[in-house]
């Protein structure tokens, strides 16, 4: 039973990660301050800068509430495909 609450955690971090890059890399995209993104979603300004950095997870409806204000299907923020190709890009971290 142990191995498998240990492999759920070790899966749930990874997804962490998933959203957290997409979320940036899809903010960035459209040229959003965290600000503006958390204005739109109706969220605390700080909350979307946890997503990104691992500080927080979101709950599905946050998922949800977070895809709507950038205007994407919620998948997207889970896709580890799009992840993976978002981190083999060169990064300019601004």
């Amino acid at each position: 039973m142990a191995e498998i609450t240990a492999a759920l955690l070790v899966r749930a971090m990874r997804l962490r990660a998933i959203f957290a890059t997409n979320l940036k890399a899809l903010r960035k995209a459209q040229k959003l301050s965290l600000e503006e993104l958390a204005h739109r979603a109706g969220i605390d300004r700080n909350y979307p800068g946890n997503l990104e950095q691992q500080v927080n997870s979101p709950t599905l409806d946050m998922v949800e509430q977070i895809a709507n204000a950038l205007g994407v299907h919620h998948a997207r923020l889970l896709d580890e495909e799009e992840a993976r190709r978002v981190a083999s890009q060169p990064t300019s971290d601004s």
